[in-house]
């Protein structure tokens, strides 16, 4: 019994519950990269600690398997659609140690998520969750990738930000901007209380990538182009391969065995024009292919 007990504080696997305003969190110590904990139905794993405290976690629904990923910077949280995790201290890797993160607490959404796809195309739209999730408080400023991203202005349902130091357009809610890499950041929600002094907030997700004719993107480790675009249908070249043509909801598997789908098709139907197409990565595969 000694010996479990000392191996569990070993894997970081202790949960307390939090009770607070009849919401439970759950406070999980010492988790070490590659380690499982559980709160509640929710199961948090560790995937990556970088040396600048930014933590990727994986959570998962362990009634019905839907997972998602966020990374989430020491001292932060992150919102998924399974609740919020909220990292504590990070302790990088050294010669002698480890990586782990001293604390994480999970708040579970009220019921956990519900997932209720009975088809291909339901079963898509509940593979294409966002990749990353932040949280951006007005008066700060959050690096993604390269670029840095900070709110311009706010009030209760529109946001306009600085990206890499220019000005945005105003967005509502579920609108999106792309970043230098040609990710898709979708604004998703947008907190601003009508009072003078109250700080406001946006929850941004990370929501697949935006390609245009005549680029190539990098798409973890595949190179994408687009080979032929019309109002309705795309041919992809994927590592100097070609696809078939591809109508939106269409997909192809990459090299690391995700599925990129065709979300949008954009292309007017005037000569000299620039399409472009959404590619979402979808982060299961589909029971019915």
């Amino acid at each position: 019994m000694k010996n479990k007990f000392i191996l569990g504080l070993v894997l970081g696997m202790f949960l307390i519950g939090l009770v607070s305003a009849g919401i439970t969190s759950y406070a999980i110590t010492d988790l070490q990269k590659g380690k499982t904990a559980f709160a509640g139905d929710v199961q948090v794993q560790i995937t990556d600690i970088s040396r600048t405290g930014v933590v990727s976690v994986q959570v998962t629904d362990t009634q019905t398997g839907a997972t998602e990923r966020v990374a989430v910077t020491e001292g932060r949280t992150a919102l998924t659609k399974f609740g919020e995790v909220q990292v504590g201290a990070v302790r990088p890797a050294s010669l002698f140690r480890k990586a782990n993160v001293e604390s994480i607490v999970v708040t579970p959404t009220a019921g956990g998520a519900e997932v209720t796809s009975q088809d291909a195309e339901e079963c898509s739209a509940n593979c294409q969750a966002f990749t990353e999730r932040y949280k951006l408080d007005e008066g700060e400023t959050i690096s993604i990738g390269s670029d840095t991203i900070m709110i311009s202005f706010i009030d209760e349902d529109s946001v306009k930000f600085e990206v890499n130091g220019q000005p945005t357009e105003l967005f509502s809610k579920n609108q999106w901007f792309e970043l230098s890499n040609s990710q898709i950041v979708e604004v998703e929600n947008i907190r601003k209380l009508g009072v003078p002094g109250t700080t406001g907030w946006a929850a941004l997700g990370l929501n697949g990538y935006k390609l245009d004719e005549g680029e190539t993107i990098n798409l973890q480790g595949n190179q994408i182009s687009i080979n032929y675009i019309d109002a309705n249908s795309v041919k992809l070249e994927v590592n100097n391969q070609l696809t078939d043509l591809l109508n939106k909801g269409g997909w192809v598997e990459l090299n690391s065995g995700q599925i990129a789908v065709v979300e949008k098709i954009n292309k007017l139907e005037v000569g000299g024009t620039i399409g472009y197409v959404r590619i979402g990565l979808a982060s299961c595969y589909f029971p019915y292919l």
